[in-house]
């Protein structure tokens, strides 16, 4: 038994041993610390500065952060980030006294960061901020939201939902595929609709599935069946979807289709439900 403790004492012991830092002792360096942050401006209205949806907006962002711990081989970093997430712009900040920076030492560092998009690219980006000493310790980060706003923004417009009103559920192995397609307008352009979805629904109510709709030519092969789209021309604003119907579906019965469009502002059109019947 004191043979099986001392090994295991040993494992322990073991693994939590400290790296060697070598002639610094990091553990007595503090993180550096962000307090402040501004992004200017904070707001871009793209109705003020871009006629159509394809006009190119080029803006100059401003941006500040207040540090605190750092030394001379401190980065502090900014990174701009789209609505999905994606990064599209990074740099670094400086407190070197030369222009956008005010003063040199005093703790807020500052930079400048070419902000391009088009008119139809709106939404909320994020500015994020974070610091990194010379010994590798990295600060909190901040977050800053920089809104990309259509003030004049129409509503997409729907019509023309396409699916038949009665399909025959297989019998067997077989499947039969179903295409359903609805013809979307946007005053803004096409290029503001951000999605474009139906919802099935069974008749009690309940919600079978909501699923995308593609205006790709059906060129690749879509979610969430794996199939392709069933569109015919790309880019042309009737979005399409191929739905296999295998024997496991109910007969007799029916399916409500609710087709809607939502832009890139978040508005979206109204609801047109078309009813198919499964025999």
């Amino acid at each position: 038994m004191k043979n099986t403790f001392i090994i295991v004492f040993f494992l322990l012991a073991d693994g939590c041993q400290t790296p060697n830092k070598g002639l610094i002792d990091t553990d007595s360096v503090p993180p550096p610390f962000i307090s402040l942050t501004a992004v200017t401006p904070a707001l871009i209205n793209v109705n003020e500065v871009a006629v159509s949806a394809t006009d190119v907006i080029d803006t100059v962002l401003q941006l500040s952060a207040t540090v605190s711990n750092v030394d001379q081989q401190s980065r502090i970093s900014f990174t701009i980030i789209d609505p999905s997430g994606n990064p599209i712009e990074m740099g670094a900040l400086v407190d070197n006294g030369i222009a956008p920076d005010r003063l040199a030492g005093d703790g807020v560092f500052s930079g400048a960061a070419n902000f391009s998009i088009h008119k139809e690219d709106i939404g909320t980006y994020t500015v994020q901020f974070q610091a990194t000493n010379s010994v590798g310790y990295q600060s909190n980060i901040i977050l800053r939201p920089l809104s990309i706003q259509n003030s004049n923004n129409h509503r997409p417009t729907i019509s023309n939902p396409v699916l038949p009103d009665t399909v025959f559920v297989p019998s067997g192995s077989d499947t039969t595929f179903i295409n359903a397609s609805v013809t979307v307008s946007d005053q803004d352009g096409l290029e503001d609709i951000a999605s474009v979805s139906f919802t099935s629904r069974r008749p009690d109510g309940s919600v079978v599935g909501v699923y995308p709709m593609y205006d790709d030519g059906g060129v690749s092969v879509e979610a969430p069946f794996g199939l392709r789209s069933g569109d015919t021309v790309a880019g042309d604003g009737i979005f399409a979807l191929t739905i296999p119907l295998t024997s496991s579906a109910d007969k007799n019965t029916y399916r409500d289709f609710s087709f809607v469009a939502t832009d890139r502002t978040g508005e979206s059109s109204d609801v047109i439900t078309k009813r198919i019947y499964l025999k």
